[in-house]
C-alpha cells in the first residue's frame, strides 16, 4: 500500500487489486457477524483505480433497531473497522438518509445481503423516488448556483 500527503493531515491510499479484494473481504465478513444489518454496500472512490482518502461503506440496518443504536452502531463499527485496516473507514446508515445520498450509494457494490430480494426491492425504491424528484432537486441546485 502507497500512502501519500502525511505531511498534510490528508492520506490518501494506492493499493493494487489484490489487497483491495482483500480488504472487502474484511469488511464484509465483519458485517456479516453484526445481525441488525440487512445489507451493506461499498461505495465511493475506493472501488475506482483512482487513490482514495477513505473507504465508504453504507449499511441498512433491521427497522426494529432504534435511531439511537443505528447511530451507535455507525460509530462503533467505523472505529473497529478504521483500526482493524489501517485506513479511515466511513460507515453510515441508509434507513435515514436523503435519497440523494441512497441513489448515490446503490450505484455501488454490494457486499452482502441477507435477503436479495430485500436489496433489489429498496434499490428500486430509491432509484423510483430519486428520479421523481430529480427534477426538483437539479431546479433547486441551479437556484443555488444563481445565489
Amino acid at each position: 500500500m502507497q500512502e501519500f500527503g502525511k505531511d498534510f493531515d490528508v492520506r490518501v491510499y494506492k493499493i493494487d487489486e489484490t489487497e483491495k479484494e482483500g480488504i472487502i473481504k474484511f469488511i464484509t465478513e465483519e458485517l456479516k457477524k453484526i445481525e441488525g444489518i440487512r445489507f451493506a454496500i461499498l461505495h465511493g472512490s475506493f472501488l475506482s483505480d483512482l487513490p482514495f482518502h477513505d473507504i465508504d461503506v453504507a449499511v441498512f440496518y433491521n427497522e426494529n433497531l432504534s435511531e439511537e443504536k443505528q447511530d451507535e452502531l455507525d460509530i462503533k463499527l467505523s472505529v473497529e473497522l478504521t483500526n482493524k485496516l489501517s485506513i479511515p473507514v466511513d460507515l453510515h446508515g441508509l434507513n435515514r438518509s436523503s435519497i440523494t445520498f441512497c441513489y448515490e450509494v446503490v450505484k455501488g457494490r454490494l457486499l452482502f445481503a441477507r435477503d436479495i430480494e430485500e436489496f433489489w426491492e429498496f434499490r428500486e425504491d430509491v432509484t423510483m423516488r430519486y428520479m421523481d424528484f430529480k427534477v426538483f432537486i437539479e431546479d433547486g441546485l441551479k437556484d443555488l448556483l444563481e445565489i
